[in-house]
């Protein structure tokens, strides 16, 4: 609403995250027109974003899922690539 009032012209751009779509389905990545899945609450909630613009922005909007970002202070990757330098391993 506050946005709507200052500048309502504007052209939306809400930076939402591939956690709203959900995971994979099946090996398949997640297309566009696939309905979203979210898995966790971070997902539910940035979906529940997603939904809000579209419902309440009277102007142009554009929804961004930006790709997994990581680097030097970045702990959420940092389990994988270590599990990755120790090598995978399958239960027999």
């Amino acid at each position: 609403a506050a946005a709507s009032g200052a500048c309502p012209d504007a052209v939306f751009v809400y930076v939402s995250s591939q956690a709203a779509a959900g995971p994979a389905r099946g090996g398949r990545p997640v297309a566009e027109g696939d309905p979203a899945e979210p898995v966790s609450w971070y997902g539910t909630s940035k979906l529940e974003g997603e939904q809000a613009v579209a419902r309440e922005w009277r102007g142009p909007w554009i929804v961004l899922r930006p790709g997994v970002l990581y680097g030097p202070r970045d702990r959420g990757l940092l389990t994988y690539f270590r599990m990755a330098k120790r090598g995978l391993r399958r239960s027999p």
